[in-house]
């Protein structure tokens, strides 16, 4: 879909669960959004419409439920001029 649409920009969010610290938890998250943008990228897509952030142990999908829903990567439509969101509020427009 992002490929059809040459106007498409996606944020890639990496997240992690809240097991380790919290320094290590947002370290990771970047990575797991990278490592999809880089598989991305890889297919075709423009590293430049696809913008990473790690927002590590923030926005549990399952607070200490289960640790594997919680590492997870999403993708987020961006509007024209918007930036990839730096909070769980932000990201829940």
């Amino acid at each position: 879909a992002i490929l059809r649409d040459a106007e498409c920009r996606v944020c890639i969010i990496g997240y992690a669960s809240e097991e380790g610290g919290a320094e290590y938890n947002a370290e990771l998250s970047s990575q797991r959004a990278a490592a999809v943008q880089g598989y991305m990228t890889a297919r075709g897509l423009s590293e430049s419409r696809m913008p990473t952030m790690g927002l590590g142990e923030m926005c549990q999908l399952v607070p200490e439920a289960t640790h594997a829903l919680n590492r997870r990567v999403e993708f987020r439509r961006l509007d024209e001029g918007e930036s990839c969101p730096a909070t769980c509020a932000a990201q829940a427009r």
